[in-house]
């Protein structure tokens, strides 16, 4: 029995050790998160599963103290503090499902100054679908402005220097520089062009989708780009054929995004023929 009983304490040990969820717990009547919180939020990203999951939900909470409008302004307040955190770690808005102030917990068992276990941000790793273009038609409106979409890389025998071309169906999984498996074909169909084209220099530039076209420089959008360009010299193509940058959201081939293969269009890495 003894034995038993040990084995699922270990057991108890593992699951707990790999938490889906935090919370972030901030002082009475502030939304500004200490140091010690701030660790446990940088551990917490940098053990995101991204096999098994690719976002995160948050849910901001106050304690009784103050009257209830208060409170769900703080609520959100910790929530803002909480976003802003996680985006200049690297996290993009559309990772984040969820974004929700739900204001102040009733419980008052603590003591007359509030409840220290209301006071807080509750953070939940979440799965965000990736819809491919193909599984759902793109729903158009007289606003919808739809640009010219670059060729194929596999037309590049019939452009000039200077010309864009687009790597289709490198898509990758929201808010990273992570492609899905069934895109590595297409940076294997770039490196064999590199290798058939040894005068051929190229940029590789990085877009994104769900952004304000104003937003011309990007985080996910340049690691984007700097995985192509670093798959390229890890297979032997030499850094002096290539250059690397980022659009940010600043060229979108459609706008406004409706559908999510429409957000897919603009998710993408194109390359700009600078020599051949």
């Amino acid at each position: 029995m003894k034995i038993i009983k040990f084995l699922f304490f270990l057991i108890s040990i593992n699951l707990y050790s790999q938490d889906d969820s935090l919370s972030i717990f901030f002082e009475s009547a502030k939304f500004d998160i200490s140091y010690n919180q701030q660790v446990k939020l940088e551990r917490f990203i940098a053990n995101l599963d991204n096999e098994k999951y690719n976002g995160y939900k948050m849910y901001g909470y106050a304690d009784y103290v103050g009257n209830a409008d208060y409170n769900l302004k703080l609520s959100q307040k910790r929530l803002d503090a909480v976003r802003e955190f996680l985006i200049s770690r690297g996290v993009t808005d559309e990772m984040i499902i969820d974004n929700i102030a739900k204001g102040e917990l009733s419980d008052k068992s603590e003591n007359e100054i509030g409840n220290s276990k209301s006071r807080r941000v509750d953070i939940i790793y979440a799965q965000i679908d990736v819809v491919e273009p193909e599984a759902e038609q793109s729903i158009q409106s007289e606003e919808q402005i739809i640009t010219g979409e670059p060729k194929n890389i596999d037309e590049i025998d019939d452009v000039d220097v200077g010309a864009n071309l687009v790597l289709n169906n490198l898509n990758f999984k929201p808010g990273t520089a992570k492609i899905l498996n069934m895109s590595r074909p297409v940076l294997e169909n770039l490196l064999e062009i590199m290798r058939e084209n040894p005068s051929m220099k190229i940029e590789i530039q990085g877009h994104i989708c769900c952004y304000s076209p104003r937003i011309t420089h990007d985080v996910v959008a340049y690691a984007r780009a700097k995985m192509v360009y670093d798959y390229l010299i890890a297979k032997g193509i030499s850094r002096y054929r290539l250059s690397f940058t980022d659009f940010g959201a600043s060229r979108k081939i459609v706008e406004p995004e409706l559908t999510e293969a429409d957000r897919i269009k603009n998710r993408r890495v194109e390359i700009k023929i600078l020599a051949k």
